[in-house]
This record gives C-alpha cells, sequence and structure tokens, in this order.
C-alpha cells in the first residue's frame, strides 16, 4: 500500500510541476515530438533564403543568367531586353511569360552576394530535374549574357565554372523544356 501511495504522490508532484510550468509561461508542446518533428520540417522548408528552394530548371536558368548579368554592377535596360528576348526564344514563352520570370528571378537574387560560392546550394534543389539540353542551354544564355556588353569579367566566369562543374549527365534526355 504504501508503494502506491508513492506512485500517487510522484504522479500529483509531476502534474503540479507540469502546471507550474505552464503558468509560468512554458509551453508543454514543446515536449510533444511529432509537434516538434513538424515545426522543424516547416522552418527548414519556409525559413531558408527562397534562392535555395528554387525547383524548376526554367526559374534555375533564369537566376544564373540574371546571375551573370548582375555580377558587374546594374543591369542595364538594353542587357534586360536581350535577356527578355532570350527568356522568349528559348524557353518558348511570350512577353508577359518573360518578364514575370525576369521579375520573379531578380526577386530571388535580392541581397544576394557572391553568387558563384552559393550556386551549389542554390542548384541543389533542382539539380535532379534538369536534363542535359537544358544544362547546355542554360550554359549558352549565361555565355551570351555575359558577353553583351563586352567580355566575361572574373565574376563573371567564376560563376560560370561553378554551375558547369554541378552537372555530370549519364540520365536519359526526354526534350528541351518538358517538366
Amino acid at each position: 500500500m504504501h508503494i502506491i501511495i508513492g506512485l500517487l504522490t510522484t504522479l500529483a508532484g509531476l502534474v503540479w510541476a507540469l502546471h507550474a510550468l505552464q503558468n509560468a509561461g512554458f509551453d508543454l508542446n514543446s515536449l510533444n515530438p511529432f509537434y516538434y518533428a513538424r515545426r522543424r520540417k516547416w522552418q527548414n522548408t519556409y525559413g531558408a533564403r527562397p534562392i535555395l528552394n528554387i525547383d524548376e530548371p526554367m526559374t534555375l536558368g533564369a537566376v544564373m543568367v540574371i546571375g551573370v548579368a548582375g555580377c558587374d554592377g546594374s543591369i542595364t535596360r538594353e542587357a534586360k531586353t536581350a535577356m527578355l528576348d532570350m527568356f522568349q526564344s528559348e524557353f518558348g514563352l511570350n512577353a508577359s511569360g518573360a518578364n514575370e520570370l525576369y521579375i520573379s528571378a531578380s526577386h530571388l537574387l535580392k541581397g544576394e552576394d557572391n553568387l558563384a560560392a552559393q550556386i551549389p546550394n542554390i542548384v541543389k534543389r533542382s539539380k535532379e530535374k534538369v536534363n542535359e539540353d537544358q544544362y547546355v542551354s542554360i550554359l549558352s544564355l549565361m555565355n551570351k549574357t555575359g558577353n553583351l556588353e563586352g567580355g566575361l569579367v572574373a565574376d563573371q566566369i567564376a560563376m560560370v565554372e561553378a554551375f558547369s562543374i554541378q552537372y555530370d549527365f549519364t540520365r536519359v534526355i526526354n526534350g528541351k523544356w518538358n517538366n
């Protein structure tokens, strides 16, 4: 009987301690492992920088092209027009679609520094979705963009090389820009 009374006293003390912790502001849900796992997954998905969540090859291509154009400073009106034309011809978009792609990629690049060093992290989520034709197309667009205002500068060359070493193609090619 004394064992049962001891267990009941321990249980009552535990309930009293949890109640006191809750009144003091401690969130008891933080002790729930399922709640913690769900919160951690949400934080990793939506708490990261948006540029690290690119999972579409077309968006990746636009980010890389605009990143190369922005390496040497601001993007000129002529360079922007040339990029929009490249998006229309290469990606098969209409004028408004190319403009939306440009705006979204520019937004993703806002506030990013040293893009060449971040390319492995940027490419990580979309790496499996990019086929060889898309890879060659993105590299071609990056080189064309870098050569719009003269030759490629050192930062642009570093970015093109950092992108080019991310892929090795042994996958089946199944169309250029079909997702």
